[in-house]
């Protein structure tokens, strides 16, 4: 009996402990099922955010397009606008080789005209030579009959 006894307190045992474990069994299923809801939730709410970034990826993208085209045709305006001013720059460079050799010439008759009859006409006296040029942009200048003012 004793044994009898010690088998049905131990089956006892065994019950409640296996009604114990079933419990926490049905209390692990409940809490996957609302781990596994959350989860879900989760993943839903991570792929409408990450629509929203693959959607302003696209837009930074052509963005990125539209300002390299706009860089691209840029670049060729200022491509066009450097040989215009290229070109204006010999042009520029001529003329000024040109009235340095022309005031090379006046300074030559000048000179020669003084060497002949020590006067000089009128009209000449007038005519500005290179020192006369850049007394204009100098704080300074030589007095010189037909020099520009300084003020």
């Amino acid at each position: 009996m004793r044994n009898a006894n010690h088998v049905s307190e131990s089956n006892s045992q065994l019950k409640e402990k296996n009604t114990a474990l079933e419990e926490a069994k049905k209390q692990l299923e409940q809490d996957e099922e609302a781990l596994t809801q959350m989860y879900e939730k989760w993943i839903e709410d991570d792929s409408e955010d990450l629509k929203i970034t693959k959607d302003q990826i696209r837009e930074i993208q052509d963005k990125i397009t539209a300002v390299k085209s706009s860089q691209a045709n840029h670049e060729n305006a200022l491509a066009e606008k450097e040989i215009i001013l290229a070109n204006k720059e010999d042009v520029l460079s001529d003329l000024h080789l040109q009235l340095r050799e022309k005031n090379s010439l006046i300074k030559a008759m000048k000179r020669q005209l003084m060497s002949l009859n020590h006067t000089l006409p009128e009209i000449v006296q007038e005519m500005p030579d290179d020192d006369d040029w850049s007394c204009a942009f100098a704080k300074t200048c030589p007095s010189s009959p037909h020099a520009f003012p300084t003020a």
